[in-house]
């Protein structure tokens, strides 16, 4: 089979993290600067989760407000639609996007309204998040979390999950 063949068959991503899976483009056009590939990934003998996370730390700088996760829920999904996507289960810590006087749902709301106009665009794809509550992170930032979830749960929120270094915080 082809490397075009494979691309073009329908595919499910049940673990795309939304900081993870920006395009490059999208990540260019919010830091207003060039940004090379070595950059936003590890290399191919990385054996470490804490260096493979800290790629996560450049494109979480494009989501602090509410306009860079609304036009990243729809880069994703653009992205997807070209990889023949179908369905898509993205994840993301909606705690780790409040830097800038975002609440978690905001954050969260934000995330949605931009799957919601990427799923428009791209209508052959179903999608939905997961919030992910993070290991070191306060307990009452999770219980936000969990609560926020709930709140969402079947309007576009499909689950929660827990992120982060495990080896840091088992």
């Amino acid at each position: 089979m082809t490397q075009e063949e494979l691309l073009r068959l329908p595919k499910v991503e049940l673990h795309c993290h939304l900081d993870g899976s920006l395009s490059q483009e999208f990540i260019e056009k919010r830091l207003g600067r060039s940004v090379k590939k070595e950059e936003l990934s590890v290399s191919d003998d990385c054996t470490s989760l804490a260096e493979y996370l800290e790629k996560f730390d450049m494109p979480c700088q494009c989501l602090k407000d509410e306009e860079g996760l609304e036009e990243a829920g729809y880069d994703v999904l653009k992205s997807m639609s070209r990889e023949h996507v179908c369905y898509a289960e993205i994840r993301f810590a909606p705690q780790l996007h409040t830097v800038r006087g975002l609440t978690q749902e905001d954050a969260v709301r934000a995330a949605l309204c931009g799957q919601e106009a990427g799923l428009k665009k791209n209508a052959k794809i179903s999608s939905q998040l997961i919030l992910c509550c993070m290991r070191g992170g306060g307990d009452e930032e999770n219980e936000e979390t969990l609560r926020i979830t709930e709140k969402y749960l079947g309007h576009g929120v499909c689950a929660a999950d827990l992120a982060g270094a495990e080896a840091l915080y088992p």
